[in-house]
Formats: C-alpha cells, sequence, structure tokens
C-alpha cells in the first residue's frame, strides 16, 4: 500500500509523544513492506536521520503540504488529537491547518480514504466533536477501546451514524525495552521515575507530593523526574523546583535535556517504580516502556489506561474534578499514591508480581508482533 502521515516528522525521538508515534508508524509500515510518505503538519525543517527511515532499502519520503502528489496514496493518516476539532477548542489554530491540509488532500488524492490515528485522553468527545470528525475524515482509528465506546455513545447522542473505527494500541519496541538482571542486594532506597509533561493536567506536582508523603510515612525514596515543556501550548506551566522545594522534597532530580532513544532503556532499569499521576492519558508509552524494562508502574486510574493495562498496574484513584475546557478532568488522590509508593518500596514480592504482570502487557503491544499487524488490517479494509 501506498500510505502518507500527516503529523509531526519524526526528526528525533523526544517525549513529544506524537512525534515519537510518527518514527514508530513510519518504521513499522516499512518493515512490513508498505511505501509511506510524511507531510509534515507544522512545516518543520525536513532532516530525517536516514538510519530512522530506511528499512531494507525503502525509505520514507517528505513531501511538503503545498507538494502532495497527485492519485499517490491509498490511506492518508492524521495524527491529530480529535479534541482539536471541538468547537470549543483553543487551538484555533490548528483547526485552519486542519482545514487547508484536507482541502488540499481531498484535491490531489480525491479516492484516498482519510483517515485520523488519536486519543480523546481519557476526556469524553462532544456531539459537536463528533459531527466534526465525520465532516473531515472517512475512518478513524483509536489509541484503546474507551476511546471507540466514547465516540460510539456521543455519535448516538448527536443523532449521526459512526465513521468506520478500530482500535489500534501504540506499542513499545521490546527489542529496545526489555529487563536487565538485577543485582541481589541491599539498596539504601529505592528509585522512582516518572516522565511527565510539565503543564497542569499532566500533575508533575502530585507525583512531587506523593512522594514526600511516602516518605514522611518511612518510604526510603528518590526522585527521578524527566519532564518537559509542550512547544505548541505552554500554558499551565509549574516551576517543578519550587514546588519540590515547598512541598520539602530533597531527593529529587529534574531533568529536561533530551535523552536519545536508544539510551532511554538505561534509564528505566536504573529505577526500581514508574509513576504517573496524569489526569489525561490516551496510552501513555512511557508506562509501555517501564514494564517492557521490568518495572512496577503505579498509575492515575483513568478509564482510557484501564482498558490498555488491565490489572498490570498499580491503580491510584481520584479524589476530585478540575474542570477543562474540553471538560472535566479527575484528580488523583495523592494520599493513596503515597500509600502505593510505601507498599512497592517495603514488598519486594509485591515489586516482582507487578514486573511480572508489566511484562506480560508490554509483548501484547510489541509494534512489530502486534501493533503492526492490527494497523495493516485496519488501513487495508477501508482502502478496499
Amino acid at each position: 500500500m501506498n500510505i502518507a502521515l500527516v503529523g509531526y516528522l519524526p526528526v528525533i525521538i523526544d517525549r513529544n509523544s506524537l512525534r515519537k508515534l510518527s518514527f514508530y508508524l513510519v518504521r513499522t509500515l516499512l518493515r512490513r513492506g508498505h511505501s509511506v510518505d510524511v507531510i509534515p503538519a507544522f512545516d518543520e525543517e525536513p532532516r530525517l536521520p536516514r538510519s530512522f527511515v530506511k528499512v531494507d532499502e525503502r525509505e520514507c519520503s517528505i513531501v511538503k503540504s503545498d507538494r502532495i502528489p497527485e492519485n499517490a496514496y491509498d490511506a492518508i493518516l492524521m495524527l491529530l488529537s480529535p479534541h482539536y476539532l471541538a468547537p470549543s477548542s483553543c487551538a484555533s489554530t490548528i483547526g485552519d491547518l486542519l482545514n487547508k491540509l484536507v482541502k488540499s488532500i481531498r484535491q490531489r488524492n480525491p479516492k484516498a480514504k482519510l483517515g485520523l490515528y488519536g486519543t480523546f485522553n481519557s476526556i469524553k468527545p462532544s456531539p459537536p466533536t463528533s459531527v466534526n470528525l465525520s465532516k473531515y475524515f472517512d475512518f478513524l482509528i483509536f489509541y484503546n477501546e474507551y476511546d471507540a465506546k466514547s465516540y460510539e455513545a456521543s455519535c448516538a447522542e448527536a443523532g449521526i451514524p459512526t465513521l468506520p473505527h478500530f482500535v489500534v494500541t501504540p506499542g513499545v519496541d521490546t527489542k529496545l525495552y526489555k529487563p536487565v538482571p538485577r543485582e541481589n542486594k541491599t539498596k539504601d532506597c529505592n528509585l522512582v521515575l516518572s516522565i511527565v509533561r510539565n503543564t497542569l493536567e499532566k500533575n508533575p506536582v502530585a507525583v512531587l507530593a506523593a512522594v514526600s508523603e511516602a516518605k514522611r510515612r518511612g518510604a526510603k525514596l528518590r526522585l527521578l523526574m524527566l519532564t518537559n515543556v509542550c512547544a505548541l501550548f505552554p500554558y499551565g506551566v509549574l516551576d517543578l523546583s519550587t514546588a519540590s522545594h515547598s512541598i520539602g522534597l530533597a531527593d529529587v532530580e529534574f531533568v529536561e535535556e533530551f535523552i536519545e532513544e536508544h539510551r532511554m532503556p538505561e534509564v528505566y532499569v536504573s529505577a526500581d517504580v514508574f509513576i504517573t499521576l496524569s489526569s489525561t492519558e490516551g496510552v501513555c508509552m512511557p508506562m509501555l516502556e517501564a514494564q517492557a524494562c521490568g518495572l512496577p508502574v503505579i498509575a492515575h486510574a483513568l478509564p482510557a489506561l484501564k482498558s490498555v493495562y488491565g490489572d498490570s498496574v498499580m491503580w491510584v484513584g481520584s479524589e476530585g474534578t478540575l474542570h477543562l475546557p474540553l471538560g472535566p478532568i479527575p484528580i488523583p488522590s495523592v494520599s493513596e499514591a503515597a500509600r502505593r509508593l510505601l507498599e512497592a518500596a517495603s514488598d519486594e514480592g509485591l515489586r516482582k508480581e507487578f514486573s511480572a504482570k508489566g511484562l506480560a502487557n508490554a509483548k501484547r503491544y510489541d509494534w512489530d508482533e502486534a501493533v503492526g499487524p492490527k494497523l495493516e488490517t485496519a488501513l487495508k479494509s477501508v482502502a478496499e
């Protein structure tokens, strides 16, 4: 098949989840013998390292949005959050960009099926959002079952039929991310790892507070937090150093600089437990990577995440609601997160139990063995 991906260029694999997703989608499709072009949605400089995009002499091409070839593709997949189509969305500039892109794509490739690959991030879509999805796209691919069911309910409320839609959960490279033997020796403290964007809805301060509370209750912990700021929407950015000082958490290290993908497994295997308390997630790729490296995972019990991870995670409940323009989101319980950290720090058997569960879950989402075939099936079914 001839496939085009519209979105971020995989110039580097950084902590931008859509950029990482773009890279792995390109590589997975190339490995399965398909032709892949990438159409940059944000006019980024086309500097793709050849080693990232070449597989057995097949390589990805970069096509500028104003030079899309005519009748070149069987399917075109846009990597985008469907919430950007919400009438109340603050991302009006992305909506304008989408209009221009879709118009250009439709004019030059009228027979190609245009789809969206994205997630609602555990925020239920409004009926007008689903109406707009039907306006722009021929098919949809969601990250998880919760997304699909939320979309179906939204369409029912709007009184419109659903588009053809599929569930293909983004995966993990289990050949890169894998456990390493650990030395059986007594440690002074356990290293807690968190990888989180520095925005209000991702709750980095809740992680700081949970670690501080667990330490107050007697857990011996250190925290390593890898964080960054979204360049497109740098709202709600928090001063994490000041926050940790105010909370009284001294044993914390913040890392903001880019760490190359091939070095990330070293970061994971250096830790003893992984934690995220985000209020908006569709799959949380760092959770899958942590599981593939053998780490027990503690996470906020969002319905979307539970549909992906099941009982392989030590879940943390909610204790309130934060109202955002797109809809209400749950606030994680810091007290319960602290209890989970205390349990993980003090119970080696519990850590081993969730390490084993996590490894089994990660294998279900290997890019080449599991995700690739599902993605290929979805694209072929709409292109026929």
